[in-house]
């Protein structure tokens, strides 16, 4: 039995402790959802007891639930992400090999360069930018299967340990309010 760490509530920005995960893939919601491990999502998936689809809207549900407060996400790519999860649910349906991270939701550090969609590094010189080519992680990582949320906060160039910058500012601690999240990965 697994159990959810300290969940942030958006709204008023109070932590409570969250009860364990249900044994049963139907007694679950759509938050518990959110917190499966990779290794337990492939599984489900390959058992056919979840679909990368639900588990993609339910993880972007709870990205826009929290993100106003946490400011942990730069740019929400919820339409990419929705496309490689329908692919991920084809290939899982299909009798070709499946991808090792096929339908498993992922973001990256907006340091990393991403074909069509923003990537601001955290400065005002690349404010606007978006790259015509994938980094070599985000290739990798889509040719792999994985489904990718959008772009995480950093601090400008990643060059120190928290994730404020002038382009999006700082993302909030969802554990400990008014203090840092970290850095370079504080969106993370």
């Amino acid at each position: 039995r697994l159990s959810r760490p300290f969940v942030a509530q958006a709204q008023n920005r109070t932590f409570t402790r969250a009860t364990p995960i249900p044994p049963k893939v139907n007694q679950m919601d759509a938050t518990d959802l959110c917190f499966l491990s990779a290794l337990e999502l492939a599984e489900l998936y390959r058992e056919r007891k979840l679909s990368p689809v639900e588990v993609t809207r339910a993880v972007l549900d709870r990205i826009d639930q929290l993100n106003p407060a946490l400011n942990a996400f730069v740019t929400v790519s919820a339409d990419l992400a929705l496309g490689q999860a329908r692919t991920a649910e084809e290939a899982y349906g299909g009798r070709d090999p499946i991808a090792p991270l096929a339908g498993i939701p992922m973001s990256l550090k907006d340091l990393v360069a991403t074909r069509g969609i923003r990537t601001t590094r955290g400065s005002l010189l690349s404010a606007d930018w978006i790259p015509d080519f994938d980094a070599p992680v985000a290739a990798r990582l889509y040719a792999a299967g994985a489904v990718m949320l959008g772009k995480t906060n950093t601090p400008e160039l990643g060059w120190k340990g928290d994730s404020g910058n002038r382009v999006v500012g700082p993302t909030h601690n969802p554990w400990k309010p008014g203090q840092t999240a970290g850095g370079s990965s504080g969106g993370a």
